[in-house]
């Protein structure tokens, strides 16, 4: 979530370099694809953010300062399915949600100010999920800091460590930043278990832009990134998550202005990606990739 005008002036100031050969390095990794909505998303969901699909329903939540439930939408009407309450959780500042094969992980690491030292990530057992509308769990806690932060000074929307994507990948976590400084994400590791850690620092990555959520295929290792930028919101793809590097990107023309906050994969070519209330009103969309 951010200041839209705030966020304006300070990409206008922010942004410096050769914009033309910006363009024609985006150009190399211009990917076609189709786009369509799916759904409205019901008013209990105007601010959400990040997206998971599980047992067939889309899972999602609303980010900070909202209650610390989860929301299972059918992704054909978009309506709510199933509430999960995590009974020992609070939503300070939600931001992304990722699963492996035992877990879902709901990431508490939103820090607009870069000067939180109680950043989170919930653990909720997927064998503890049951078949009803509504359900109360407790939670597993991993409690982390970034190894190289060292300056907690409040900067808003001027610092380094504030994070909304994440992705789980076997007994790993991967955060990426959104990093208002430089306008690129840094890529920091941790384990996916309960326990308190340091966020190793594993790599920077250029997206010209803020990165809001982000999801992984295992058996591809595709990796996708969504954020936003001056001009559109915008989806990054990574076909080899062992390298790093880019290998695609669509920028959203069609639905400029919205605050693109979740992508989940369907398939390895095809993915949801959800927007909260801004310019429009929150809804789910399908994206299908047409030369991947």
């Amino acid at each position: 979530m951010f200041n839209s005008l705030f966020y304006l002036l300070f990409l206008i100031f922010s942004v410096s370099g050769d914009l033309q050969a910006a363009s024609e390095s985006k150009a190399t990794w211009r990917s076609a694809y189709m786009l369509e909505k799916v759904s409205d998303l019901p008013e209990e969901l105007s601010e959400t953010s990040g997206i998971i699909l599980y047992d067939s329903l889309v899972w999602t939540f609303n980010d900070s300062g909202n209650e610390a439930k989860l929301y299972g939408l059918n992704p054909v009407s978009g309506k709510i399915a199933r509430t999960i309450e995590i009974a020992s959780g609070k939503n300070r500042d939600w931001e992304d949600i990722a699963q492996n094969r035992e877990f879902i992980y709901i990431g508490d690491f939103g820090n607009n100010d870069g000067s939180r030292k109680d950043l989170k990530i919930y653990m909720i057992p997927k064998k503890a999920i049951a078949d009803q509308k509504f359900q109360k769990l407790d939670a597993f806690v991993i409690g982390f800091s970034y190894e190289d932060q060292q300056d907690f000074t409040p900067a808003t929307f001027a610092n380094q460590y504030d994070c909304e994507a994440m992705i789980a990948t076997g007994d790993s976590l991967y955060l990426f930043t959104k990093d208002w400084l430089n306008l690129q994400t840094s890529i920091y590791s941790l384990p996916a278990s309960e326990g308190i850690f340091k966020a190793r620092h594993i790599h920077d990555l250029e997206c010209e832009g803020l990165i809001t959520g982000a999801d992984y295929n295992p058996a591809s290792r595709r990796l996708v990134l969504c954020g936003y930028s001056l001009f559109y919101p915008f989806i990054i793809i990574i076909n080899n998550m062992s390298d790093l590097k880019i290998t695609g990107r669509i920028e959203l023309e069609e639905i400029s202005g919205l605050q693109i906050e979740g992508i989940t994969f369907i398939n390895d070519t095809g993915f949801y990606i959800s927007n909260e209330k801004s310019s429009d009103l929150q809804a789910l969309y399908r994206i299908i990739l047409n030369n991947h």
